[in-house]
């Protein structure tokens, strides 16, 4: 704990301007990302559509990593009221990772 306390102690300036420049970066990234493009392509709408319920994800569960993903970023966007335009994160986040 004393050495947790002492890294924090010292680099907590450093840690802080790491934190905001990430997210400087994410909010660059993501800002205005639906107005970006033409909108999503046939596919990517087919692709929401059967991540939008669960009995779509078991009946077909090619894609479960993607489509629970995108389950989740889709019913945020839906909850918070805002037009489900990362369609394609999940994808993208997944493919970084590997």
């Amino acid at each position: 704990m004393k050495r947790i306390r002492r890294f924090w102690r010292d680099y907590w300036q450093l840690l802080v301007l790491v934190a905001v420049c990430v997210a400087a970066v994410a909010w660059l990234l993501l800002y205005r990302l639906g107005s970006l493009t033409g909108g999503l392509s046939s596919m990517e709408l087919q692709l929401q559509v059967s991540s939008s319920v669960w009995h779509n994800i078991v009946h077909d569960p090619l894609n479960i990593r993607v489509l629970c993903w995108q389950l989740t970023v889709n019913a945020d966007a839906r909850r918070l009221g805002r037009e489900p335009v990362f369609t394609n994160l999940p994808a993208d986040l997944i493919d970084g990772v590997q």
